[in-house]
Order: C-alpha cells, then sequence, then structure tokens
C-alpha cells in the first residue's frame, strides 16, 4: 500500500487543544513537578517485558491491574509516506500500566523522554504501523508546547534528486538517491508526512526561549496549518497545496502551488505566491509581495504597499492606505474605500 505524502493527518505542535487534545496538556510548572514525582515512583516499581510477552499476558488475561510494565523492545514503526517501506526508529523503552486482566491505560513513560506526555497503543496497524510493538498516537514535549498525534520524534519522509548527482532532494515522489528527513528537528522544522500542524510563538527566534530557528521547510501538503509569530519566520513551501493556514508576520517565503482559506499576519513581505490565491486574508502593512497568478475573494489589510498582482484578481477588498499597488492583470470585484485601478 503506497499512501500519499498529504496521508496523515492530525498531526499538531503547540496548537491551543480542543477538549479532546487538552486531558493529554502537561499543565502549569507545579503540576509538571507532580507528574515527574509520579513518574520517578512509576520507575521503581516496573517490570521488564518484551513487547510479544506483553501481549500474550494481556491475551491470556495474565496482567496485573495497576502493575506497571517496561516494554523493552519497543520502538516507532512507521510506512513512508509515497513507498512501500517503512522507517524504523531506535529502541525507546516505554513504561505502560495495566488497567485491566487484559487492558492497558494509553498514558506511558519514556525513560528517554521522561517530560514527554505519551499515548500508546498495544495495536499494531499494519499499512500505517508496520506489525512490530505496538504504536505511539500522541506525543507532546509539555516544555516547548510542541505536540502531534503521531511519534513526531521518530517520524520521517523521503525525498528525492530531480537532477541525478545534484545533492538536491526536493522531489516528493521519485527521483534519483533520495534522503529521508525528520519530521521534526530542534534547529528546524522539515514538515513532512502529515498535514495538520500548529507551531507556538515560544519556538521561534526572538522570545529569548526559542529551540527552532526562523527556517521552517514544508514538504508536501500544508493543511490546517498555525505558525506562531518570532523575529521574520523565513518560510518555504514547495511543492505544497495550502489550505486553511494561518502565518504569522512571516518574511521572503515561496509558495509555489495554490491557496485556499489562508490567514497572513501583519507585516507579512517578500513573499512569492507562484499559484494561485483563494480567499486569503492579509493583515495591515504587508508590503513586497508578489502574487504571480490569480487573485480571488480575498482582503488585504490597510497600509500595505508595493505589492505586484500579475494575474487576475476577482472579487477582492482592499483595505484604506493602499499605496503604490501594480495590477498587471483583469480587475473584476471591489476595493473597500478605493477604486480599482484601470479601466
Amino acid at each position: 500500500m503506497i499512501l500519499s505524502v498529504g496521508y496523515w493527518t492530525e498531526a499538531i505542535l503547540g496548537v491551543p487543544k480542543d477538549a479532546a487534545a487538552s486531558s493529554m496538556k502537561g499543565g502549569l510548572p507545579a503540576e509538571r513537578a507532580a507528574r515527574i514525582a509520579k513518574d520517578n515512583e512509576i520507575m521503581s516499581k516496573v517490570i521488564d517485558v518484551t513487547y510479544a510477552s506483553l501481549v500474550a499476558a494481556a491475551n491470556s488475561n495474565r496482567l496485573v491491574p495497576e502493575q506497571r510494565y517496561r516494554i523493552i523492545d519497543f520502538r516507532t514503526v512507521h510506512l513512508i509516506a509515497d513507498t512501500t517501506e517503512y522507517h524504523y526508529g531506535p529502541t525507546e523503552p516505554l513504561i505502560v500500566t495495566a488497567s485491566t486482566i487484559n487492558h492497558l491505560y494509553y498514558e506511558a513513560l519514556s525513560e528517554s523522554y521522561p517530560h514527554d506526555i505519551i499515548y500508546y497503543s498495544i495495536e499494531n496497524i499494519p499499512d500505517l504501523y508496520g506489525s512490530e510493538t505496538g504504536h505511539i498516537f500522541y506525543r507532546e514535549n509539555p516544555d516547548l508546547d510542541i505536540w502531534a498525534h503521531q511519534d513526531w520524534r521518530n517520524w520521517v519522509s523521503r525525498w528525492w534528486e530531480t537532477t541525478e548527482g545534484s545533492g538536491v532532494f526536493d522531489s516528493p515522489r521519485g527521483g534519483f538517491a533520495y534522503q529521508d528527513f525528520p519530521m521534526f528537528h530542534p534547529d528546524w522544522l522539515a514538515r513532512g508526512g502529515y498535514n495538520h500542524i500548529h507551531i507556538g510563538d515560544q519556538n521561534w527566534a526572538g522570545d529569548g526561549t526559542s529551540k527552532m530557528t526562523t527556517k521552517v521547510v514544508f514538504r508536501g501538503k500544508a493543511m490546517k496549518i498555525t505558525m506562531g509569530g518570532g523575529t521574520d519566520p523565513w518560510i518555504f513551501l514547495s511543492p505544497a497545496e495550502v489550505t486553511d493556514i494561518t502565518i504569522k508576520d512571516c518574511s521572503d517565503g515561496v509558495v509555489y502551488a495554490g491557496m485556499d482559506n489562508v490567514t497572513f499576519g501583519q507585516n507579512c513581505y517578500g513573499n512569492k505566491f507562484h499559484g494561485n490565491v483563494r480567499d486569503v486574508t492579509f493583515g495591515d502593512g504587508c508590503r513586497d509581495n508578489n502574487f504571480m497568478k490569480d487573485l480571488s475573494s480575498s482582503m488585504i489589510g490597510s497600509g500595505s504597499m508595493s505589492n505586484t498582482f500579475e494575474g487576475n484578481v476577482y472579487g477582492c477588498f482592499i483595505m484604506p492606505g493602499v499605496s503604490s499597488q501594480r495590477y498587471q492583470g483583469d480587475k473584476v470585484g471591489q476595493i473597500i474605500m478605493l477604486p480599482l485601478p484601470g479601466p
């Protein structure tokens, strides 16, 4: 079974959570301290088991309720998008707790990352996670407010050279030599293999607590994405299909495919949009952006200037204070408090 890059869904980093996900949140510092104390207690009362022996015990009703078990051979396995190959992560023992004689609680503890909040299932899903040691279906670093509905620490996407020997891996679907890129990196984010992501403000350079630089690369489809502010994040989306996205204060970005239902924050500048742009909202002070194809059903905030519209403009609202805009295509629709230039 070959799955597309956009197949993986509901991966989120640092977004305010809905009711279901909020129960997984790390909480305030006092709550985290209590959780760490509990984790230390848990690790002192653990039985080491292999995944196979744990499954056998569950299937034969031999688990001991409230007993903790360390799965010594757990590792994340997942199908690499657009391939028939699986990626095998490093061994990461997980501590789980029996809820009954044949079931486990979902919450697990990693001794490698003791601060992480992990939800684990003993079940294997061969078409997605392989048939090895169960799978992590939620992982959070509460200190950085980074979370995803999969094991983002051990998830990769594969990229190929489009020109043999170039060393440039920019093709998502086949080519010459290839490399596997991590889903998350402590210094930058290479987005691949999921399509719902939020990066909170604290993960950007400039706020004193940042663990990421301002470089963000999206590989494949980009849907339902929110990125926090910071110091002029540099954003590159290629070849992204961008929908339901919110970007705050970005500069020098490049979008190669179209956009739909997108919101940009204030002071976005120097971006190039190679595809059609529809139902997009730009905040105040956006400038020096180049729309190379059609712009429709969109709004540009006040104080925007020096933007270039090479394609047609349909049904758009541009707030007062806009100046020095260049319109090269047809203009059809309405601009608030400012007449459309040209005939």
